[in-house]
């Protein structure tokens, strides 16, 4: 196990303590963790911090070095699942729920270039000009300002000939309505890409 320090005493490093964890998470879990880990922080204001708490080539050397722990195979099954950058547990729940129910994976952070500046779905297929985000308490909580900006944005992504899936925390726990849009979606962008 490599050594890091906090605050001088020695502990195990992130890497390490993410592969102690496939014994006790779930592979849903372990993976959002993953995710987490490898995803650089936003910073108050804005952009993202240049490093994330550890590299993929440093969680796959800490596999390498758990292989005959508790939880190996499901730690080497999350490894081949964690993606990044990655701002939430709910994005990679959506992201895991989309590829559980048959559909092809999305990508993460989507690009979604639009009059003006790039914008950045949660997910998306970018052939298929769909952009999935998902919609956390804090865009219900924090007022006028971030509804205004939500608006902008959604629109802006529409106006660039997007389809915007938008997904809130009641779609997780009951993703049949999430699920049939985006059926929709993806058989209506489809059509419409191969009639070209």
């Amino acid at each position: 196990m490599r050594k890091a320090e906090i605050w001088g005493l020695p502990t195990p490093s992130v890497a390490d303590i993410w592969c102690l964890l496939a014994a006790v998470l779930d592979l849903n879990d372990l993976v959002a963790a993953g995710d987490h880990i490898l995803t650089p922080p936003r910073l108050f204001f804005g952009g993202r911090a240049t490093k994330p708490l550890a590299s993929f080539e440093a969680l796959t050397a800490a596999a390498a070095r758990h292989k005959g722990g508790a939880g190996a195979a499901q730690l080497r099954e999350a490894l081949k699942m964690v993606r990044w950058p990655v701002d939430s547990p709910a994005e990679t729940e959506l992201r895991l729920l989309i590829v559980s129910s048959g559909f092809s994976e999305p990508g993460v952070n989507c690009s979604v270039p639009t009059a003006g500046r790039e914008l950045h779905a949660d997910l998306g297929y970018p052939r298929l000009r769909i952009a999935i985000d998902y919609e956390g308490a804090y865009h219900f909580e924090n007022g006028t300002e971030q509804a205004r900006r939500d608006v902008e944005r959604y629109e802006a992504m529409v106006a660039a000939g997007w389809r915007v899936l938008r997904v809130t925390a009641l779609d997780l726990r009951d993703p049949s309505s999430f699920l049939k849009r985006l059926v929709d979606a993806i058989a209506e962008a489809s059509s419409a890409l191969f009639s070209r």
